[in-house]
């Protein structure tokens, strides 16, 4: 149950795990999840005075964004180094206090040198420069930048509560009063991730899924007939709903499916996984936010649209649409769109060539398939919609996604198409010009919760 806006503000000096923390803990717990660093990235040399300046900027902006996210229903979690008192309060003047908690993560002066200068080593670290002048600075000065303790903040009545971690001896120490499912959740889920950084365990599924999807962000949009279809996105496009409502786009990708919604006047939001496809989708829709659809960060009853299209495969089916059904008001619609198998036959082939040329895929559906999750999720089947189109794929771009095939793609492929001519002609499957081709099968279902 999600049914107030909840507010958890990371502070903690560079190099305290922060970072690492934060945007995996917004992931569990399904918050929204906000970085300085979706304001701008502060790199280069400065004087203090400057550097100073620069942050408080940074922050005042950032306040914004957290009105605007807590005012579209969302419960978040704003990850920031917020070293002094004034620099949280930037933010926590935007809060409800009952409602926020600060996690303040620590270490020693010695963990932190070593941490900086592993970070200032490592070219791919976004704050590498960061770290440098970090350490430049510390050469100069012969001290490390100094910050308030948080606790201030719970002792004026800003935050309900304040967790410290102490990550040198990767300890926590809560004061004030969090709610108890917090306090629990929050509690297991930080020394669980504590002790996975311990044995770099930080590798999942969800970290290649984003993964994947960050690498074509740029050419998404152009790749593969479906995601621009007109029949297919006129499919998800109803004038049934008063102006403005509140729609939800779940796995939006570049905002492609809903950015319809936005230019008739509606309060659209998207979320995903990939935080460069939500660079595109910033463009075509009102509100983006980093997240997975199994854990969606917005309060019950909100939303009066839910559009779920081609994303079905890659999370637990189950769980997402137990998700939007919470976040959906009662009479409210959802429509899921995606490819699908026409038969349980064919969805046998499709599972096997999935399973080696998009292995990130979980799993097939059938028309029935999807129906039969919605009614076991609570919601009432209105109308269900069939289309085919002619899917084209580079070889090359299979090649990048597919797993070490025994004996090679090529001739996996060819042995599929020699399958698929006899037992499926119906697929249209063909290797010409260095594309696969295939019929590709298509369903859109709207329902009711």
């Amino acid at each position: 149950m999600k049914n107030i806006n909840n507010t958890i503000l990371f502070c903690g000096l560079p190099v305290s795990l922060k970072t690492y923390l934060s945007v995996r803990l917004s992931g569990r717990i399904g918050y929204a999840y906000i970085p300085t660093k979706a304001i701008g990235i502060i790199s280069g040399k400065m004087d203090s005075n400057t550097l100073f300046q620069t942050r408080m900027d940074r922050y005042s902006d950032l306040a914004k964004v957290v009105q605007s996210v807590l005012n579209f229903g969302a419960n978040l979690i704003v990850d920031g180094g917020f070293p002094t008192s004034e620099s949280r309060n930037i933010i926590l003047n935007k809060t409800n206090p009952e409602n926020t908690i600060i996690i303040h993560c620590t270490c020693d002066d010695e963990t932190r040198i070593k941490r900086l200068e592993k970070r200032a080593k490592d070219n791919l670290d976004y704050e590498y420069k960061s770290a440098e002048n970090i350490l430049q600075n510390l050469k100069d000065q012969k001290e490390l930048i100094q910050e308030e303790d948080p606790e201030n903040e719970l002792k004026n009545g800003k935050v309900s509560s304040l967790l410290t971690v102490d990550t040198t001896k990767m300890s926590l120490s809560w004061k004030g009063n969090p709610s108890k499912d917090l306090y629990d959740s929050i509690t297991e889920i930080i020394q669980e991730l504590l002790k996975e950084y311990d044995k770099h365990k930080t590798n999942s599924s969800e970290n290649k899924i984003t993964q994947y999807f960050d690498d074509f962000a740029g050419e998404y949009d152009s790749t593969t007939e479906w995601r621009k279809d007109d029949e297919i996105l006129e499919s998800l496009q109803t004038n049934s709903i008063h102006v403005p409502s509140r729609v939800l786009d779940i796995g939006t990708g570049t905002g492609l499916a809903s950015e319809w919604y936005t230019k008739q006047g509606h309060l659209v939001a998207g979320i995903d996984i990939s935080p460069s496809m939500l660079q595109k989708a910033s463009e075509r829709l009102n509100f983006v936010l980093l997240g997975n659809g199994t854990q969606v960060p917005f309060i019950d009853n909100y939303f009066d649209l839910i559009i779920i299209r081609q994303c079905l495969h890659y999370v637990n089916a189950k769980q997402l649409l137990k998700e939007a059904h919470r976040v959906l008001k009662v009479g409210g619609l959802i429509v899921v769109s995606g490819a699908i198998c026409t038969s349980d036959e064919i969805k046998h082939f499709w599972t096997e060539f999935k399973n080696a040329t998009q292995p990130l895929r979980l799993e097939i559906f059938t028309p029935k398939d999807i129906k039969d999750l919605l009614e076991n999720s609570g919601y009432k089947i209105i109308k269900e919609k069939k289309y085919s189109l002619i899917r084209k794929d580079k070889i090359v771009s299979i090649e990048k996604r597919a797993r070490n095939i025994p004996g090679g793609l090529h001739s996996f492929l060819s042995n599929m198409e020699k399958l698929t001519s006899k037992l499926f002609p119906e697929l249209e499957f063909k290797i010409e010009n260095g594309q696969l081709e295939y019929r590709q099968n298509w369903v859109t279902i709207w329902a009711e919760k």
